[in-house]
């Protein structure tokens, strides 16, 4: 038997869309007291609006710094034993994570740690070549482009597009594009004022 509900004479009511916020100074660094030995860390960096320029260059750096991140802090210096460098977006605001979970390392190592990796990049990155930055853009656009597999994905997709507002349903493209127009200039500028 199928019960079926029709909700007749029902007002449409407007929810409020969840919003990021920029946390203050003093509200940035979050000292948290728990039963475990480990030492957990995020650094994170966010950018200052979420038009698709932005996000897609947000994602060319977590592409460019992922693999460097994990080599320098895990395989070199065996700081945690989980080390990543990722793009890590917060509703439509687009943002890059860098975790490490230690067991041996304390926070203001693995600060340390992270910080000079950091500041290091900005001289590789600003050095990379046109066929090197066209291969991680290109890579960026392979992910992009992936079709979903599974039918929750496909409703998921649609869902947060609706959500969105964007009835066009074209977000995938439109990072694709803004993905292929970033230039060396424009992927610094975005490096040195985020991070």
């Amino acid at each position: 038997q199928v019960t079926s509900l029709v909700m007749n004479e029902v007002e449409a009511t407007d929810v409020p869309r969840a919003r990021v916020h920029r946390l203050a100074e003093a509200e940035q660094t979050l000292d948290v007291s728990v039963r475990h030995s480990d030492q957990g860390y995020l650094r994170y960096f966010q950018g200052n609006d979420s038009d698709y320029e932005t996000r897609a260059r947000f994602r060319l750096l977590a592409q460019l710094l992922s693999a460097p991140f994990y080599e320098r802090l895990r395989t070199n210096q065996q700081m945690g034993y989980i080390v990543q460098g990722t793009y890590y977006p917060m509703l439509e605001s687009p943002g890059i994570g860098f975790i490490v979970q230690s067991p041996d390392n304390g926070f203001e190592t693995i600060d340390e740690s992270v910080q000079t990796f950091l500041r290091e990049q900005e001289s590789r990155l600003a050095k990379l070549d046109k066929e090197s930055l066209e291969r991680e853009k290109q890579a960026v656009i392979s992910g992009l482009a992936q079709d979903d597999t599974r039918l929750s994905e496909v409703a998921d997709r649609y869902w947060r597009e609706i959500d969105r507002r964007n009835l066009d349903f074209d977000r995938k493209e439109q990072l694709i594009d803004a993905v292929k127009r970033i230039d060396h200039d424009a992927l610094m500028a975005t490096y040195r004022d985020a991070i």
